[in-house]
């Protein structure tokens, strides 16, 4: 009697603990960081930065953001048109001011879908005068 116990008490917790609303994090691919419509993670100061990624969200989106930081230039984008969609296109071209310091930088691109899942893909950009 114990182990039937003990084997309907096991099912019972497994079947409770499955979640039928099991979704995957949003996937962020095909990220291009460049000059023009080129992905050479380079870019002259005060000309335009190409930035693009495809983004796929089982869950919806909830936020996706673009951030550059580095050498001593801070840009920060949202993109709220993506809000509610299970897939989009993050697709901007950045002015760099003539001002930007020369040098290294990260962009930063994040999407959290509507339960809470965040997705991170960073790529490398040399600013150059």
């Amino acid at each position: 009697m114990k182990n039937i116990f003990l084997v309907v008490f096991a099912l019972v917790l497994f079947i409770s603990c499955k979640d039928k609303d099991v979704t995957a994090p949003p996937v962020i691919s095909d990220v291009e960081v460049g000059t023009g419509e080129t992905n050479n993670g380079k870019v002259v100061r005060g000309t335009e930065l190409h930035v693009e990624a495809q983004i796929l969200a089982e869950g919806t989106i909830s936020k996706a953001e673009v951030h550059i930081s580095g050498a001593g230039w801070v840009y920060e984008m949202d993109f709220p048109n993506l809000a509610g969609k299970k897939n989009g296109e993050i697709h901007t071209h950045i002015d760099v001011p003539a001002t930007a310091a020369v040098g290294h930088y990260h962009v930063h691109i994040s999407v959290t879908d509507q339960k809470g899942q965040t997705t991170e893909e960073e790529a490398e950009l040399d600013i150059t005068a």
